[in-house]
Protein backbone atom coordinates (compact mmCIF):
# COMPACT_ATOMS: atom_id res chain seq x y z
CA UNK A 1 0.00 0.00 0.00
CA UNK A 2 1.05 3.63 -0.34
CA UNK A 3 0.32 7.16 0.70
CA UNK A 4 -2.66 8.72 -1.08
CA UNK A 5 -0.98 11.76 -2.56
CA UNK A 6 -4.07 12.34 -4.69
CA UNK A 7 -5.97 13.05 -1.44
CA UNK A 8 -3.69 15.89 -0.39
CA UNK A 9 -5.61 18.45 1.70
CA UNK A 10 -4.84 21.68 3.51
CA UNK A 11 -5.64 21.56 7.22
CA UNK A 12 -4.62 25.06 8.24
CA UNK A 13 -3.44 28.31 6.66
CA UNK A 14 -2.09 31.10 8.86
CA UNK A 15 -1.33 34.69 7.89
CA UNK A 16 0.68 36.81 10.30
CA UNK A 17 0.66 40.42 9.13
CA UNK A 18 1.90 43.70 10.55
CA UNK A 19 0.22 47.10 10.36
CA UNK A 20 2.13 50.01 8.86
CA UNK A 21 2.49 52.47 10.43
CA UNK A 22 2.06 50.54 13.70
CA UNK A 23 -0.59 51.87 16.11
CA UNK A 24 0.66 53.80 19.10
CA UNK A 25 -0.73 52.85 22.50
CA UNK A 26 -4.18 51.44 23.16
CA UNK A 27 -7.02 51.46 20.66
CA UNK A 28 -9.73 54.12 20.93
CA UNK A 29 -12.89 53.32 22.87
CA UNK A 30 -15.47 51.46 20.81
CA UNK A 31 -13.26 50.83 17.79
CA UNK A 32 -12.72 47.12 18.57
CA UNK A 33 -16.46 46.52 19.08
CA UNK A 34 -17.04 48.15 15.72
CA UNK A 35 -14.27 45.97 14.26
CA UNK A 36 -16.08 42.81 15.39
CA UNK A 37 -19.30 43.96 13.76
CA UNK A 38 -17.58 44.88 10.51
CA UNK A 39 -15.65 41.59 10.27
CA UNK A 40 -18.52 39.34 11.29
CA UNK A 41 -21.21 40.25 8.78
CA UNK A 42 -20.81 36.73 7.31
CA UNK A 43 -20.87 35.18 10.81
CA UNK A 44 -17.38 33.74 10.61
CA UNK A 45 -17.00 34.15 14.38
CA UNK A 46 -19.05 33.03 17.37
CA UNK A 47 -16.90 34.36 20.22
CA UNK A 48 -15.41 37.78 20.89
CA UNK A 49 -12.77 38.87 23.41
CA UNK A 50 -11.82 42.55 23.58
CA UNK A 51 -8.90 44.00 25.54
CA UNK A 52 -7.20 47.43 25.50
CA UNK A 53 -4.35 46.27 23.24
CA UNK A 54 -6.43 44.23 20.80
CA UNK A 55 -9.10 41.57 20.30
CA UNK A 56 -9.61 37.89 19.54
CA UNK A 57 -12.53 36.54 17.50
CA UNK A 58 -13.04 32.79 17.10
CA UNK A 59 -15.36 30.61 15.07
CA UNK A 60 -15.61 27.08 13.65
CA UNK A 61 -13.14 27.66 10.82
CA UNK A 62 -11.59 31.06 11.50
CA UNK A 63 -9.61 32.71 14.27
CA UNK A 64 -8.68 36.40 14.19
CA UNK A 65 -6.28 37.92 16.70
CA UNK A 66 -5.27 41.59 16.74
CA UNK A 67 -2.48 42.31 19.20
CA UNK A 68 -1.06 45.81 18.90
CA UNK A 69 0.61 46.08 15.48
CA UNK A 70 0.17 42.39 14.58
CA UNK A 71 -2.81 40.61 13.02
CA UNK A 72 -2.82 36.80 13.13
CA UNK A 73 -5.53 35.05 11.09
CA UNK A 74 -5.94 31.27 11.07
CA UNK A 75 -8.19 29.21 8.84
CA UNK A 76 -8.87 25.56 9.75
CA UNK A 77 -10.00 22.85 7.34
CA UNK A 78 -11.27 25.15 4.59
CA UNK A 79 -11.73 23.42 1.21
CA UNK A 80 -12.73 26.35 -1.02
CA UNK A 81 -9.43 28.08 -1.75
CA UNK A 82 -11.00 31.00 -3.63
CA UNK A 83 -13.21 31.79 -0.63
CA UNK A 84 -10.20 31.35 1.65
CA UNK A 85 -8.22 34.00 -0.25
CA UNK A 86 -11.24 36.33 -0.33
CA UNK A 87 -11.82 36.01 3.41
CA UNK A 88 -8.20 36.76 4.24
CA UNK A 89 -8.45 39.92 2.12
CA UNK A 90 -11.74 40.91 3.72
CA UNK A 91 -10.46 40.45 7.27
CA UNK A 92 -7.30 42.42 6.64
CA UNK A 93 -9.13 45.17 4.77
CA UNK A 94 -11.70 45.44 7.58
CA UNK A 95 -8.92 45.88 10.10
CA UNK A 96 -8.23 49.34 8.66
CA UNK A 97 -11.06 50.66 10.86
CA UNK A 98 -8.67 50.64 13.84
CA UNK A 99 -6.65 53.47 12.25
CA UNK A 100 -8.25 56.94 12.57
CA UNK A 101 -7.63 57.77 8.89
CA UNK A 102 -8.02 54.15 7.67
CA UNK A 103 -4.75 54.66 5.81
CA UNK A 104 -3.02 51.80 7.59
CA UNK A 105 -1.45 49.20 5.30
CA UNK A 106 -0.22 45.66 5.83
CA UNK A 107 2.78 43.49 5.07
CA UNK A 108 3.07 39.78 5.74
CA UNK A 109 5.47 38.84 8.54
CA UNK A 110 5.05 35.13 7.74
CA UNK A 111 2.54 32.92 5.98
CA UNK A 112 2.23 29.29 7.05
CA UNK A 113 0.39 26.36 5.48
CA UNK A 114 -0.21 22.89 6.95
CA UNK A 115 -1.38 19.92 4.89
CA UNK A 116 -1.93 16.17 5.24
CA UNK A 117 -1.62 13.10 3.05
CA UNK A 118 -3.40 9.94 4.28
CA UNK A 119 -2.01 6.42 4.25
CA UNK A 120 -4.03 4.01 2.12
CA UNK A 121 -3.32 0.78 3.97
CA UNK A 122 -2.59 -0.62 7.41
CA UNK A 123 0.96 0.68 7.64
CA UNK A 124 1.82 3.12 10.40
CA UNK A 125 3.14 6.09 8.49
CA UNK A 126 5.15 7.17 11.52
CA UNK A 127 7.12 3.94 11.34
CA UNK A 128 7.67 4.40 7.61
CA UNK A 129 9.05 7.90 8.08
CA UNK A 130 11.22 6.88 11.02
CA UNK A 131 12.72 3.86 9.24
CA UNK A 132 13.42 5.88 6.10
CA UNK A 133 15.13 8.69 7.97
CA UNK A 134 16.84 6.63 10.69
CA UNK A 135 18.54 3.66 9.10
CA UNK A 136 19.44 0.54 11.06
CA UNK A 137 23.05 1.72 11.31
CA UNK A 138 21.84 4.50 13.59
CA UNK A 139 20.10 2.28 16.13
CA UNK A 140 22.71 3.14 18.75
CA UNK A 141 21.90 6.82 18.37
CA UNK A 142 18.16 6.13 18.58
CA UNK A 143 18.66 4.23 21.80
CA UNK A 144 19.89 7.44 23.41
CA UNK A 145 16.35 8.89 23.15
CA UNK A 146 13.86 7.21 25.52
CA UNK A 147 10.64 5.99 23.94
CA UNK A 148 11.32 7.48 20.53
CA UNK A 149 7.96 7.41 18.72
CA UNK A 150 8.70 9.11 15.43
CA UNK A 151 11.01 11.19 13.27
CA UNK A 152 10.70 14.04 10.84
CA UNK A 153 12.63 16.08 8.35
CA UNK A 154 13.29 19.83 8.70
CA UNK A 155 14.31 21.85 5.64
CA UNK A 156 15.25 25.48 5.00
CA UNK A 157 15.93 27.53 1.92
CA UNK A 158 15.59 30.91 0.23
CA UNK A 159 14.76 32.47 -3.12
CA UNK A 160 15.03 36.04 -4.37
CA UNK A 161 11.52 36.73 -3.03
CA UNK A 162 11.26 34.78 0.23
CA UNK A 163 12.94 32.62 2.83
CA UNK A 164 11.28 29.35 3.81
CA UNK A 165 11.37 26.59 6.39
CA UNK A 166 9.49 23.32 6.04
CA UNK A 167 8.78 20.12 7.94
CA UNK A 168 7.76 16.65 6.79
CA UNK A 169 6.71 14.39 9.64
CA UNK A 170 3.94 12.32 11.20
CA UNK A 171 1.99 12.27 14.44
CA UNK A 172 1.03 9.41 16.78
CA UNK A 173 -2.46 10.96 16.83
CA UNK A 174 -3.29 9.99 13.23
CA UNK A 175 -1.97 8.02 10.27
CA UNK A 176 -1.18 10.90 7.92
CA UNK A 177 1.98 12.37 6.51
CA UNK A 178 2.14 16.01 7.58
CA UNK A 179 3.56 18.76 5.40
CA UNK A 180 4.27 22.26 6.71
CA UNK A 181 5.93 25.34 5.28
CA UNK A 182 6.38 28.89 6.54
CA UNK A 183 7.42 31.61 4.09
CA UNK A 184 8.87 35.00 5.04
CA UNK A 185 8.77 37.48 2.19
CA UNK A 186 11.41 40.14 1.55
CA UNK A 187 9.85 43.62 1.62
CA UNK A 188 11.86 46.34 -0.12
CA UNK A 189 9.71 49.32 0.93
CA UNK A 190 6.79 50.16 3.27
CA UNK A 191 3.42 48.86 2.03
CA UNK A 192 0.71 51.17 0.72
CA UNK A 193 -3.07 50.76 1.05
CA UNK A 194 -4.55 49.40 -2.14
CA UNK A 195 -1.69 47.27 -3.38
CA UNK A 196 -0.91 45.73 0.01
CA UNK A 197 -3.74 43.17 -0.04
CA UNK A 198 -3.03 42.17 -3.62
CA UNK A 199 0.55 41.43 -2.61
CA UNK A 200 -0.48 39.42 0.45
CA UNK A 201 -3.04 37.41 -1.52
CA UNK A 202 -0.34 36.47 -4.03
CA UNK A 203 1.95 35.53 -1.14
CA UNK A 204 -0.75 33.27 0.36
CA UNK A 205 -1.15 31.57 -3.01
CA UNK A 206 2.61 31.19 -3.32
CA UNK A 207 2.83 29.59 0.13
CA UNK A 208 0.03 27.14 -0.62
CA UNK A 209 1.61 26.31 -3.98
CA UNK A 210 4.96 25.70 -2.30
CA UNK A 211 3.35 23.09 -0.03
CA UNK A 212 1.03 21.50 -2.59
CA UNK A 213 3.49 21.40 -5.49
CA UNK A 214 7.10 21.65 -4.34
CA UNK A 215 6.99 20.09 -0.88
CA UNK A 216 4.56 17.35 -1.90
CA UNK A 217 6.72 16.42 -4.90
CA UNK A 218 9.79 16.28 -2.68
CA UNK A 219 8.04 14.10 -0.09
CA UNK A 220 6.74 11.73 -2.79
CA UNK A 221 10.33 10.91 -3.73
CA UNK A 222 11.10 10.00 -0.12
CA UNK A 223 7.92 8.32 1.10
CA UNK A 224 5.56 6.21 -1.01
Amino acid sequence: MALKYEHFSFKRVVVEANLWPPPSGEFADGVLSRLFGDLNDDELFTNCEIRPSGATFTGEYWTYDLNGPTVLIRCFGYRDMLSLYANFRKLLDGTRVVAPSKRVAFYAAEIRAFAEIPESGKRKIGDVVQKRLLRTGRQAAQAALPNLMGAGLSLTGATEDFSWHANIDSSPMDNNLHLFAGLTFHESEPPRPGSDLEAIEEQIKETCSFVQDDLQAFSAKLFT
